[in-house]
């Protein structure tokens, strides 16, 4: 498909210009075909133009995707838009799509870059609520989000977590809560105690 490949090429004004190609010819957009052009959108920090396209699949009877949400949520989170990211996760759960972990991971990850620790942790533990298991991607967006708000002792504590559940921390994982004690000049001798047990 023609707004596929736009969307590998981060292309996201040709599949527009594709997508509006479809309703000119009066033809029955997929939500397959919305994805796409979403996700090219999403590669390129079109967050505004992907939640218009969100907006534009109801508005065509569309039922929005994980992968639709997966694609908003992403766009919106590169740009900090926590708010709209937790807005559209009430949306998925008041549509009863199910938020899989790429979505949760996606939205901590712009809780973070809004400088929003709280929602982030909040959303980390919503996801075991959910019968899904955080992994790595998902503590290291916590512990970063805890690294833009200066909660070095939280950021610590979520490390020793990764830790304590087998999970293998990477570079990101020690990079982040190294980070947050610099901030305040907090001792690292937690951290380094943590990573050894």
């Amino acid at each position: 498909m023609a707004i596929s490949s736009c969307e590998r090429d981060e292309k996201w004004e040709l599949a527009l210009t594709l997508l509006a190609q479809v309703f000119e010819r009066e033809l029955w957009p997929s939500a397959v075909t919305f994805n796409a052009a979403m996700s090219a959108c999403e590669k390129c920090s079109q967050w505004e133009r992907a939640l218009s396209l969100l907006g534009t699949m109801g508005a065509h009877k569309v039922v929005p995707t994980v992968v639709s949400y997966s694609a908003v949520i992403s766009s919106c989170g590169k740009d900090g838009q926590a708010e709209i990211c937790m807005r559209l996760l009430d949306d998925m759960y008041s549509k009863k799509v199910e938020a899989n972990a790429v979505v949760y991971n996606a939205a901590i990850t712009a809780c973070g870059r809004g400088l929003r620790w709280e929602w982030a942790l909040a959303l980390l533990g919503e996801l075991e609520d959910n019968d899904l298991k955080p992994d790595v991607i998902s503590f290291n967006a916590a512990i970063s989000a805890c690294e833009r708000c200066e909660e070095w002792e939280r950021a610590l504590s979520l490390l020793a977590e990764l830790v304590d559940r087998k999970l293998e921390p990477t570079v990101i994982s020690y990079d982040a809560a190294l980070s947050a004690c610099e901030q305040l000049s907090a001792p690292t001798t937690t951290l380094t105690s943590s990573s050894h047990s």
